[in-house]
């Protein structure tokens, strides 16, 4: 990893804002590496729940895969309310992330992936569809129905709609949704998302994560390429050991997906 450290960045978002970020890059003596983009989930920050995506960033670098994550609108260290975000302003922000990381010349954009969990898979699978240097797509806890998976959430659409915003306890945090991201997660539709995705799938999920679990298979089916991988963790829930500090779990979740990403992308250490 260059320097031992991450490198702080900032992704512009031509017409709306800048999202905070962090840039890992391999040691590649000079030659492009492929990269990947890392996609939190809602509520939470670019290093994820128990620092997997951190983790995760760590050991692309020692397989020779570069990566960015970045702080979605009222996470993390970003300035900006919650508030700002609807379904497609968020996979807009991916997908500038992507395009950022793709023109770096440190990174060969012609072998790109994407990583997103729960709701950053929903935003990972449409810029997946959407995006044709992505070669490889890693969905992790990710629903085939975002609406079954956040019904909770949703069941403040009416309030938000009478006042503008509601206030929704997450569990871990609360954050405050405008009224127009409801509209937006009703209808996102990751496996016709997927149909249009050529590249790569792994799907990751707790098999003590019904939603997800469930959605494992139908995702996988979903998907336009040939090439698909389903890895089911038992026993294990909807933050895949993150929430809970199992370490065991979460160094499975990080080492299957880095050498699968380094595996078809072309990294150091790829397996």
């Amino acid at each position: 990893m260059r320097g031992g450290e991450p490198v702080d960045v900032r992704t512009e978002v031509p017409g709306r804002h800048r999202l905070p970020a962090t840039l890992v890059l391999p040691d590649r003596d000079g030659h492009p590496a492929p990269g990947a983009l890392l996609v939190h989930g809602l509520g939470s920050d670019r290093d994820e729940v128990g620092g997997l995506y951190s983790g995760l960033a760590a050991r692309l670098a020692l397989l020779g895969v570069a990566s960015l994550r970045f702080d979605l609108p009222g996470s993390g260290e970003s300035p900006l309310p919650f508030t700002a975000n609807t379904i497609g302003s968020m996979a807009g922000d991916a997908r500038a992330a992507l395009r950022w990381l793709a023109d770096r010349r440190e990174v060969d954009g012609d072998r790109l992936a994407v990583v997103g969990f729960s709701l950053g898979g929903v935003l990972a699978s449409l810029v997946a569809g959407e995006e044709p240097g992505v070669r490889a797509l890693a969905l992790w806890s990710t629903a085939a129905d975002p609406s079954e998976a956040m019904a909770r959430v949703l069941e403040h659409e009416a309030e938000a709609g009478s006042r503008g915003s509601v206030v929704v306890d997450l569990g871990f945090r609360t954050v405050q949704l405008g009224a127009a991201f409801f509209p937006g997660a009703r209808a996102a539709d990751p496996p016709a998302a997927l149909s249009r995705f050529p590249g790569a799938l792994l799907v990751v999920a707790g098999g003590a994560d019904p939603p997800a679990a469930v959605s494992a298979t139908l995702l996988a089916g979903a998907s336009a390429g040939g090439d698909t991988t389903v890895h089911v963790l038992p026993g294990i829930d909807h933050t895949l050991g993150g929430a809970s500090g199992d370490r065991a779990a979460m160094d499975e979740v990080i080492d299957v997906t880095a050498r699968w990403l380094a595996g078809r992308l072309g990294g150091a250490g790829s397996a």
